[in-house]
């Protein structure tokens, strides 16, 4: 039976009727079979492959769901909007981490931005060294939030051999409002020093919006000095 222009071809209406009525609910086509219109009278109507592909040059349309393993196509509608478009428009194009402040910056594509905190502890490092005991800053901490007020934990430690070094903990707590920061106050966590360095070898000052960490050691005597904080908001 085909609709293709043979003479033989049948224009007829075909009813198949469900398995109570005719004890069969199958027709079979060894090559083809051709329709204009595939019709459920009630109930579902399946259209089932064991193998190979349903082929269709126009448009597929369901009141339902689409579901499948492997769905390919050049063009994906939503509302009218080319999903394609949507995922590059908005799809992340780069990144960077600030250490200070513990936020992730995204960027999209279309140039637009998101930023992620992140729960993580981040230190801050740097270096010195003295050979003196005249007072040198070897740090600065910024990215204190303003209008608020945080912690800051400070680990400090100097270094020349088994005999001369310096261990340096602080906690301090800080207020940040209009841009000006105060230390409203520091705790001595913990100092382990040899006897040439003291508690106060280690300085912190209020410097506008930032704290200063200075370092004091001792004359004739060559100290390598380290610097780890971090901001607790």
């Amino acid at each position: 039976m085909s609709c293709v222009g043979n003479a033989s071809d049948i224009n007829q209406t075909f009813i198949i009727e469900p398995l109570s009525i005719t004890a069969s609910t199958i027709v079979s086509a060894c090559t083809a079979l051709y329709a204009n219109n595939l019709i459920s009278c009630s109930g579902d109507t399946q259209i089932l492959l064991d193998t190979g592909f349903i082929s269709v040059n126009g448009s597929i349309y369901t009141n339902s769901n689409l579901s499948a393993s492997t769905i390919y196509g050049s063009i994906f509608y939503s509302g009218g909007t080319d999903l394609y478009t949507v995922i590059d428009t908005f799809s992340i194009s780069g990144g960077s981490f600030n250490p200070y402040n513990k936020i992730v910056t995204y960027k999209r594509k279309n140039n637009s931005s998101f930023n992620l905190l992140l729960p993580v502890r981040t230190f801050i490092s740097n270096t010195a060294t003295t050979s003196s005991n005249v007072l040198l800053q070897i740090d600065s901490i910024t990215g204190i939030t303003n209008n608020s007020n945080s912690f800051i934990i400070s680990y400090v430690n100097a270094y020349k051999d088994n005999q001369d070094y310096g261990f340096w903990k602080r906690t301090l707590a800080i207020n940040k409002v209009s841009g000006i920061v105060s230390i409203i106050g520091e705790n001595a966590d913990f100092d382990r020093i040899s006897s040439g360095l003291t508690s106060n070898s280690v300085v912190y000052s209020a410097n506008s919006g930032n704290v200063l960490i200075s370092i004091s050691g001792e004359t004739s005597k060559n100290y390598n000095w380290s610097s780890n904080w971090e901001i607790i908001f």
